[in-house]
């Protein structure tokens, strides 16, 4: 009991110590606060002036943030990062059908490279397009990264110019002269493509869509296996070609008004929407039933009529885009429903490629 007396006295002279002291616990509580608060001064006296330090570091550290999602989200638009995909699909088809064996196929390393390059090529292509195309994008895109303000011009140059690069860096180390002389050729063709080649009627159309079509063959051509289906590939190369160029004109339709108002003389602006239609239509139409008959003749007529009925509903949709006056709307659709279509293609190819990899 004495020992329980005793510590209590201990602990009472020890919490009136603390608040002699300290400030913590006073028997006067006006006495109490100011003792307290000159405490706290004393202690930090910059107690205000850091929280504002902190505040503004914050805030900082948000626009930094900010500033990169920005970046990021502009330098995704203006690649395209939509058209990466198929195009690597092409390139892989393409070189399937070369050497129809995936694990040869991916151990070439001017394959790999090729695909590499193809890929900066073409997105290098859409960043060159935005860079002269400011003006006519106001009109017709007005939400491209460098007219929203996502990227500057200077940061697409910045990496327009490390693209080509690099492009060129990866042909001189892996590729033969030929496959860098085709490099250095795609190089100068998307440079000069939106300054000259766009300005003439149909030319544009015809540069655009050849650059697409061969970029999607020339990984195939890198591998240098002599024993591949060159018919089967030239199959893939006009699907592309037609394909391509109809796209191009349809999307002609739809920039009608940007075209017309920068003096690119497009065959829409020139003819009309109905004349473009008709040869939309008739170019199609052709490139689908030239590659029908030669699968017909490399294989049987089986073949060739599968391959009608995969292609088929591009002129269905075509017949839609008509029906809706040509609408934007309808013309970007059909647009993204080309891809679908053109995987389902692919991967018959593929097939085509595999069964028969023997045969040439």
């Amino acid at each position: 009991m004495f020992f329980n007396i005793f510590n209590i006295i201990c602990c009472i002279g020890f919490v009136t110590f603390v608040s002699r002291t300290s400030g913590f616990v006073s028997i006067n509580p006006s006495k109490n606060i100011q003792k307290s608060t000159k405490i706290q001064t004393y202690i930090n006296p910059w107690s205000d002036l850091s929280s504002k330090n902190r505040d503004n570091r914050i805030e900082q550290i948000q626009k930094i943030q900010t500033t990169i999602q920005k970046k990021i989200s502009g330098f995704k638009k203006i690649i395209r990062t939509e058209n990466i995909v198929p195009t690597f699909l092409l390139s892989i088809t393409s070189g399937f059908i070369m050497m129809p064996n995936i694990v040869k196929l991916f151990k070439s390393t001017p394959f790999i490279v090729s695909v590499v390059i193809t890929l900066l090529i073409m997105t290098n292509s859409m960043i060159i397009n935005d860079l002269f195309d400011m003006k006519i994008d106001k009109i017709n895109t007005p939400m491209r990264p460098l007219i929203t303000g996502e990227l500057t011009k200077e940061e697409a140059f910045g990496i327009s110019a490390a693209f080509m690069i690099i492009t060129e860096i990866l042909s001189m180390r892996f590729l033969n002269a030929h496959s860098q002389k085709v490099v250095d050729i795609a190089n100068i063709v998307i440079l000069l493509y939106t300054p000259i080649f766009k300005r003439f009627l149909f030319v544009k159309n015809l540069v655009c869509s050849g650059l697409i079509s061969f970029a999607t063959i020339f990984p195939a051509l890198c591998i240098g296996n002599t024993n591949g289906n060159f018919q089967l590939l030239m199959v893939l190369f006009r699907m592309i070609l037609f394909g391509s160029i109809s796209l191009e004109m349809l999307y002609d339709i739809k920039d009608a008004d940007g075209d017309l108002r920068n003096d690119i003389y497009t065959i829409p602006n020139t003819y009309g929407n109905h004349f473009t239609y008709q040869v939309v239509y008739t170019l199609l139409t052709f490139g689908i039933l030239v590659n029908m008959l030669y699968l017909t003749c490399m294989y049987n007529f089986k073949y060739g009529i599968v391959f009608l009925f995969l292609q088929s509903p591009l002129l269905t949709r075509l017949t839609n885009v008509k029906n809706s006056v040509f609408n934007k709307k309808s013309i970007k659709k059909y647009g993204l429903q080309t891809t679908e279509t053109l995987v389902v293609t692919l991967i018959y190819l593929c097939f085509l490629a595999f069964l028969y990899k023997n045969r040439f």
